[in-house]
This record gives structure tokens, C-alpha cells and sequence, in this order.
């Protein structure tokens, strides 16, 4: 079974927040998948379980805020016998452009606090990660204003542009289910967004 898990904060607050990209983007994929989300108390999360080209696929958003994803992700892995080598973690990265997408397997958080949070929890950083771009001129090189910039919505605009960037993201997505993480890197680490 291969367990998809988008990042972000719950509640409507922070919906349309740059740091919830990752939770937008799994959302996108259970509407392509035609599959609903509900809330699991025992796994801490609202799943959504369905099947892609003969793959169990496993939807997950964690019910918590971003820095504490890992409790709710090693509930998950644990209680559903999820490998490392079968989950991919889908978040915000400020350190990508917006328009950019970027899939890989292993290595740092960068100091995203939602993937540390879930390397500690899972004592292995061996999962794949599909980051989304999110540094625009906005966003600015002073790291005082990351947290507010994080947590501010998108535009108008920018939300139009999310609509392409959602859909190279499911692309990249279920070509990592059906092919595996280096398929989805030859496709899509190459491409211009």
C-alpha cells in the first residue's frame, strides 16, 4: 500500500496559506481519484483510501499543525504497515519557485518543521518528498518574515496559477505510485514549470 500524506495546518484559518500547499495538493488528488476524506480518530488524521492502476493508495492529512505531523504520520505507518519506501510526503518548500515542483527520496528536512517533525517521529529520513515551490518576490530573503509569509494566503492570481501547479503535481504523484520515486524525478526534476 503506498500512503500519501499532504502537509499543512488544519482549519479554515489557514485554508489558503502558502504552508498548506502540500494539504491542497493531496486534496486535488482525492477529487482526480474520486475519493472523499473522513476524519479517523484512531490514526489522527482525515483518510481517504482508494486504488490507482492496481495500488492500494492511501490519502492522509494529518489533523494537526504542520510541526507535529510526525505523531499522526508514525500512527499511520504503524497501525497500516506503511514502508518508507511506500510513503511520499507532500509540502511547501520556500527554497523552490512557485511554479516549481521537485520530487525526491531521502535527505534533510531544510528546516521544514513538518518533515523534521516526522524524521524524528520516524527515526529515518527515507521517504520520498514532492515539494512545491513557494518563494516568490513576496516572500523576501529576510528569515523574520518567513512565519508571516508562510502563513498569508495566496492571491487571486496566484491561486490560478496553484490550478496548473496542482495538476503537474498529480501527474508527478501517480507516476511515483505506479513507477517509484526515480521515474517521477527522470519525468519531472527536469522539467521547467
Amino acid at each position: 500500500m503506498k500512503l500519501i500524506v499532504g502537509l499543512g495546518n488544519p482549519g479554515y484559518k489557514y485554508e489558503n496559506s502558502w504552508h498548506n500547499l502540500g494539504r491542497k495538493v493531496v486534496k486535488c488528488l482525492a477529487r482526480d481519484l474520486k475519493c472523499s476524506f473522513k476524519r479517523v480518530e484512531n490514526l489522527e488524521s482525515f483518510i481517504a483510501k482508494t486504488e490507482y492502476k492496481g495500488e492500494k493508495v492511501l490519502l492522509a492529512l494529518p489533523d494537526r499543525f504542520m510541526n507535529l505531523s510526525g505523531r499522526a504520520v508514525r500512527i499511520i505507518s504503524e497501525k497500516k504497515n506503511i514502508q518508507l519506501c511506500d510513503m511520499l510526503i507532500v509540502f511547501d518548500d520556500i527554497d523552490i519557485n512557485f511554479g516549481a515542483i521537485k520530487i525526491k527520496h531521502g535527505g534533510a528536512s531544510a528546516g521544514h518543521r513538518g518533515v523534521e517533525s516526522i524524521i524524528e517521529r520516524l527515526g529515518s529520513s527515507c521517504f520520498s518528498r514532492l515539494r512545491i515551490g513557494i518563494k516568490t518576490q513576496k516572500s523576501g530573503d529576510k528569515k523574520a518574515l518567513l512565519s508571516d509569509y508562510v502563513l498569508s494566503n495566496l492571491d487571486s492570481q496566484e491561486r490560478d496559477k496553484f490550478k496548473d501547479i496542482s495538476g503537474n503535481s498529480i501527474e508527478c504523484i501517480k507516476i511515483w505510485i505506479t513507477g517509484g520515486v526515480k521515474k517521477a524525478m527522470n519525468d519531472f526534476n527536469k522539467k521547467i514549470h
